[in-house]
């Protein structure tokens, strides 16, 4: 499935084949950002039009958010899923029930909101500004720390694992570690240009930030610079480890998202995207990858499909193995379509293509094959 946001103000679900299935329509204008709950059963959207809408998977609209006084730029769910947060160019967190009530807004920075992050036990929310600071809140509202020492705008904020440390990001080229009493830690010095994202690996003992600089780093918990992640033609906007910490993806202006394996090995390039690509996240069950542009398109990348289909292929094989192995009219390279391809061994079976919903599939070995 792909579901792509609009600045005609719709929100669409696409099947793999380009078909259109459901249109969320409701917003007024461009949406910003899209985000799943950890159920995954609801859709929010934030937009421009300073609003935030939530949605079923089938397209029903459930709530409308109101009460920010500009642009909403992001949305995020609780862990327990029950309160969403949301971060506006009016300078406020607001926090909301699922049901859509208005529980309470957080202000206190100087400048717009970048960034707002859950601790992993809900009970603290941390808010990122181009006002150079990071601010602690607890989750009634109290504001429980300002944590000051970037030298410019903080573009991201992110939770360790163990909610024990935060690392954030700024146009000052640095990331910070910072204590959940809001001492600094570490500086992590190397990037080129500002730094637009940083993310910490599910096990908490790797951090990967990204660059304007068209880079991704990877330190490890000390401070230590591990590995540079390079192949972007552009500045890198967002970094994200899959849930299970097997991938990491980037989003880049060069219009393409990367995966890459934990080790910085690069897998393969996502293309599909007309415009810069802003941000990329992955579902909890790390299935799905989220991906948006600048020009307000969000594609969800369905690696579950992508399983279900190698299982298709194996299954095929097994099935018309007997025939290719017998049959006296077929040619004999023909006879070798199948070569490798046996129960279980996923290895032998590569996706070529994700890009505009398109897919095939073939063996890794040399066979021919129709594309």
């Amino acid at each position: 499935m792909i579901i792509t946001a609009s600045e005609d103000m719709t929100v669409k679900l696409w099947n793999l084949d380009s078909e259109e299935v459901q249109t969320f329509q409701g917003h007024g204008a461009v949406i910003f950002n899209i985000s799943f709950s950890p159920d995954g059963q609801t859709l929010a959207t934030a937009s421009r039009d300073g609003t935030v809408k939530l949605w079923s998977r089938d397209g029903e609209e459930l709530q409308t958010l109101r009460g920010h006084q500009a642009g909403v730029r992001s949305v995020s769910f609780s862990p327990d899923g029950q309160t969403l947060a949301t971060a506006s160019r009016d300078g406020t967190v607001k926090l909301w029930s699922r049901d859509g009530e208005e529980l309470r807004t957080l202000q206190g920075h100087d400048d717009w909101l970048t960034s707002v992050s859950f601790s992993p036990d809900g009970q603290a929310i941390a808010t990122a500004s181009a006002d150079k600071t990071i601010k602690l809140w607890s989750r009634d509202g109290k504001e429980l720390q300002t944590l000051r020492g970037h030298q410019a705008g903080v573009t991201s904020v992110s939770f360790s694992p163990d909610g024990q440390a935060i690392a954030t990001a700024s146009v000052d080229k640095t990331v910070k570690l910072w204590n959940r009493d809001g001492e600094e830690l570490q500086t992590l010095l190397g990037h080129g240009a500002g730094v637009t994202s940083v993310s910490f690996s599910p096990d908490g003992k790797r951090i990967a930030t990204a660059s304007a600089d068209k880079t991704v780093k990877l330190w490890n918990r000390n401070g230590k610079e591990l590995q540079t992640l390079r192949g972007h033609k552009a500045g890198v906007k967002s970094v994200s480890f899959s849930p299970d910490g097997q991938t990491i993806a980037t989003a880049s202006a060069d219009k393409t998202v990367k995966l890459w394996s934990r080790n910085g090995k690069e897998l393969q390039t996502l293309r599909g995207h007309d415009n810069q690509v802003r941000s990329v996240s992955f579902s909890p069950d790390s299935q799905i990858l989220t991906s948006s542009d600048s020009a307000g398109r969000v594609i969800f990348w369905n690696f579950a499909l992508d399983l279900d289909l190698n299982k298709l292929m194996v299954r095929g094989c097994n099935w018309v193995k007997d025939y290719l192995r017998t049959n006296a009219q077929l040619e004999e390279e023909k006879r070798h379509l199948c070569d490798g391809v046996s129960q279980g061994d996923r290895s032998t079976v590569s996706i070529k293509s994700l890009s505009n919903g398109e897919k095939y599939l073939r063996p890794l070995q040399n066979y021919p094959t129709e594309t």
